[in-house]
């Protein structure tokens, strides 16, 4: 019997690579469930690629400026605003 008189093959379901107990709807629509299940599926999948990075020993995020304090401390002195010492030292970074 196929799905038009009524009846489903579930059968197919649990069979399925995709795990859906995960996926708990706050709003009564099917909309709303399926964005709660992709947003579900895509946080797992962000999740373990930053697991596999960090276990790899790869860095996350965005890397660490080196500047010179003493060039900063002398521009300071010579009444350069903060702005102006970042563009001067080329280390504009916008967040």
């Amino acid at each position: 019997m196929g799905l038009f008189e009524g009846e489903m093959d579930l059968g197919s379901l649990s069979n399925s690579a995709e795990d859906f107990s995960h996926a708990k709807p706050r709003a009564s629509s099917s909309v709303a469930a399926f964005v709660e299940f992709e947003h579900g599926i895509i946080k797992r999948t962000g999740e373990g690629g930053r697991a596999e990075c960090e276990s790899e020993g790869q860095r996350l995020g965005r890397a660490n400026l080196i500047i010179d304090t003493v060039k900063v401390q002398k521009l300071r002195n010579e009444g350069c605003s903060i702005r102006q010492i970042a563009e001067r030292l080329k280390r504009l970074q916008s967040t």
